[in-house]
């Protein structure tokens, strides 16, 4: 690893996500599933009727698996990645070398989707 990705890296742990989109917990499997419109601006007509045509809606729905909810859950605005990584590290109970690399991977993941932002 260069000390310039050491740097990124460490940048990232201090960094705050937050939520820009809507989300809510599914009752069946206890995950989350966000909720992001398929068209950035307001929908033209025929993207309108098409949508109806083919019975979906504005939305896309992204179902995350079980460690990506427990990340998601755990954004809220005010806890650092370091944070973030240090409750999930706590409650799996085993520490791993990949934990903060694949958070980080998560989350930039998110981000490049627009699902949040760092503050």
């Amino acid at each position: 690893m260069t000390s310039d990705e050491s740097g990124s890296d460490a940048n990232m742990l201090n960094m705050i996500p937050v939520r820009t989109c809507h989300w809510y917990v599914s009752t069946s499997t206890g995950r989350c599933i966000i909720r992001k419109k398929r068209f950035g601006g307001a929908p033209s007509r025929y993207q309108k009727f098409f949508m109806r045509l083919l019975g979906k809606d504005d939305y896309f729905r992204i179902c995350l698996d079980e460690k990506g909810s427990n990340i998601f859950r755990l954004i809220d605005g005010e806890k650092d990645v370091r944070a973030i990584g240090g409750i999930i590290k706590g409650e799996s109970g085993k520490a791993t070398k990949q934990l903060f690399p694949r958070i980080a991977a998560f989350l930039t993941n998110m981000e490049s989707n627009g699902l949040i932002r760092f503050k």
